[in-house]
């Protein structure tokens, strides 16, 4: 299981923190993963998954920030590992991604200079090693004592989207409608309300029987609520 590393670390004029540690994402949204960093430009960024692995550059802004998409729309739901590395006070990635033959990348580290040189030597790659075990691996590699990057991860769970609808009671011609419910979407989402009104029956005093008039489908109301 991966240990809890100390999210913010110090070397020389080198900082990296992130803003959050961990993170729960509905499943088809995405999400921002920020934090600062000095003493660099460039950031590498890794996820790690069952059966997905993704990274990436990040830019780090004049201001010391940065951010990068944690995007769920084509992943299952589960955890994943996210793991953001900075090239230390030499500016050198002792310790980065190669692209592998088939799918996913090797993980190679190189104490005496940048991974990609002909000296690197392969740490692991991700198809036999992934998700908490690959980043365990990751880290561990990054506190060695003979390279000074630094870097910081985030545990990011993917769950399944939910919404559910408080129930409604009758309301007064004219009186405010009043709808509440839970869901797991991220603040500000917009989601739409289906208000369907059905008349009251109407009597044919001729022959008693009853003709319902349901609202015609084109003057039924929509409703759109944000999530607060």
């Amino acid at each position: 299981m991966i240990t809890d590393y100390l999210y913010a670390a110090w070397t020389k004029d080198v900082c990296l923190t992130v803003d959050e540690t961990s993170l729960i994402i509905t499943s088809g949204t995405s999400q921002l993963i920020t934090g600062n960093a000095t003493g660099t430009t460039q950031l590498l960024y890794y996820i790690f998954g069952t059966n997905y692995f993704r990274t990436d550059m990040i830019s780090v802004d004049d201001d010391g920030s940065y951010w990068a998409y944690f995007n769920t729309e084509t992943i299952s739901t589960g955890q994943y590992f996210a793991v953001i590395q900075h090239p230390g006070a030499d500016s050198v990635f002792n310790v980065g991604p190669v692209a592998a033959d088939n799918w996913g990348s090797y993980i190679n580290m190189n104490v005496n200079g940048d991974y990609t040189s002909e000296d690197a030597f392969l740490l692991f790659d991700t198809q036999t090693r992934q998700s908490a075990n690959a980043a365990e691996a990751l880290c561990c590699a990054l506190d060695s004592q003979n390279i000074d990057d630094e870097y910081a991860n985030i545990r990011v769970i993917v769950t399944q989207q939910m919404i559910s609808m408080n129930s409604v009671s009758d309301v007064v011609r004219g009186q405010p409608l009043n709808i509440s419910g839970t869901t797991n979407f991220q603040p500000g989402t917009i989601v739409t309300v289906e208000v369907s009104s059905i008349t009251s029956p109407v009597v044919d005093k001729n022959n008693m029987t009853y003709s319902p008039y349901p609202t015609p489908p084109h003057l039924q109301p929509s409703l759109q609520v944000k999530m607060v």
